[in-house]
């Protein structure tokens, strides 16, 4: 047998070797870690996931907390157990999941996962990453698992006004842009985009939940003819638990504009929005 912990701790998963798991438990140390979580996978079968389960509870990362939000889905109610102890910081909650013969009550413990899933906000089908299934943060810009740098992805509607949403980081976000001096203004839509000159305002929108980010850049171009000229393009910070912004442009300027709204710290663009000033 190897004297090194982590390929003691991978053969014990592959050989499905529960006893060898319980007793690893006390010998894994940090340094141990990200070797053994480099080799977890979502898409591995749930009998080697709940051997990551059990012989992580004692260990404390971020990483290991991401494993256990998927491990709230196992069709083990063991390690579901373990996992939504984790989760909620103490296994001293273990034994208020326990039925009076001492046996893990699912009915106990899938209602504690409602009230975790409802007291921290989190879906019961989060958004996962699409290179190792780990479940993603809300608004991340990147996987809290492996690391990979999350793509972002588009849907805009044709015309997109005034439902501009972006599906951006698993996040959707809703851009309006109207004429006048506040959100209540008339909503410059696909039919309405040829505007009088004058105020200008746009929103955006975190449709679910809050920002997230703490500044969003902000860019008005005028774009007629050649390459779009910049004409305005401010950094604006934002509380992260908010969940509205606004910006608004006096333009007196007659052309084509495009207002760009984008995270500043990660430069992914969150809303487009197009029209012409004529007048």
């Amino acid at each position: 047998m190897s004297s090194d912990p982590v390929k003691r701790c991978l053969a014990a998963i592959d050989e499905r070797d529960a006893e060898a798991i319980e007793s690893l438990r006390g010998v894994v140390r940090g340094e141990h870690l990200d070797a053994i979580l480099d080799t977890w996978r979502a898409s591995l079968p749930w009998d080697a996931k709940d051997l990551y389960a059990a012989l992580l509870m004692d260990q404390k990362s971020e990483r290991i907390e991401l494993l256990m939000r998927d491990a709230l889905s196992s069709p083990s109610v063991e390690t579901r157990a373990y996992a939504v102890c984790y989760l909620l910081g103490s296994f001293s909650h273990f034994d208020s999941l326990l039925a009076g013969g001492g046996w893990v009550d699912p009915v106990k413990v899938d209602a504690a996962i409602a009230r975790w899933r409802a007291t921290t906000g989190t879906p019961d089908k989060p958004p996962t990453c699409e290179n190792c299934g780990a479940p993603l943060d809300a608004g991340a810009a990147k996987c809290g698992f492996c690391g990979r740098v999350l793509r972002v992805q588009e849907g805009v509607q044709e015309g997109a006004l005034p439902n501009n949403v972006r599906f951006v980081l698993q996040r959707h976000w809703q851009m309006r842009v109207g004429q006048g001096e506040s959100d209540e203004t008339t909503v410059i839509t696909k039919e309405t985009r040829i505007i009088p000159p004058g105020p200008v305002t746009m929103t955006l929108k975190a449709i679910e939940g809050e920002f997230g980010i703490d500044a969003l850049l902000v860019r008005l171009l005028f774009t007629t003819t050649g390459a779009p000229e910049l004409m305005t393009a401010k950094t604006s910070a934002v509380n992260p638990t908010n969940n509205l912004f606004s910006k608004t442009w006096n333009i007196t300027k007659r052309g084509d504009f495009e207002i760009h709204v984008l995270d500043a710290s990660a430069q992914h663009v969150l809303g487009v929005a197009k029209f012409r000033v004529v007048g």
